[in-house]
């Protein structure tokens, strides 16, 4: 009887073990995680344009001016008026311009399929003789589509959900 009472309390000793082991386990590994943010670019602190002068609260931007410059700026994708579209500052444009050439098919046009949430990362003032100028620049989250024909395939389309930094002008009445 004295050995099958040690064999229980060793049986017990172990299942103990074996609970305490895979219990803590999950916590030991959550420690080990960490979460990495992902970088983004400092547009906040970016200048807008020379002679502006930032204002500190924003002013809100109607949202028919971001549809209408979202509008205008899938109507001139995949044409020669999409470099004047782009920022003089935009990186690499004359890369993007080369391969949208060489790439993209001729017929493919960008179409908004709907505008998401938009929020305005900074903003400013330039003296004009002709009535201020309010310069804007937005983070606009909009789905679009690409549509095009391919000659096997056929007709093809391809969304996608993308952020969008636009700048927005508007005079302001005095």
């Amino acid at each position: 009887m004295e050995m099958n009472t040690s064999k229980m309390t060793q049986a017990k000793f172990f299942i103990f073990c074996l609970f305490i082991l895979i219990t803590t386990t999950p916590l030991y590994s959550q420690e080990t995680r960490r979460i990495q943010p992902i970088r983004t670019p400092a547009y906040v602190s970016e200048p807008l344009a020379e002679g502006v002068e930032q204002i500190k609260t924003p002013i809100p931007v109607d949202r028919q001016v971001v549809e209408k410059t979202m509008e205008a700026i899938a109507a001139s994708w995949n044409t020669s008026n999409m470099t004047k579209t782009l920022s003089k500052d935009f990186y690499e444009k004359d890369r993007l311009m080369d391969t949208m050439t060489a790439k993209a098919p001729v017929d493919a046009k960008l179409r908004i399929i709907s505008i998401g949430s938009y929020n305005v990362l900074n903003q400013g003032v330039k003296k004009d003789s002709d009535g201020d100028l309010l310069i804007s620049r937005v983070s606009v989250t909009a789905k679009t589509q690409i549509e095009y024909n391919d000659p096997k395939d056929g007709f093809q389309r391809r969304e996608g959900e993308q952020e969008y930094i636009i700048k927005i002008m508007q005079r302001i009445k005095r």
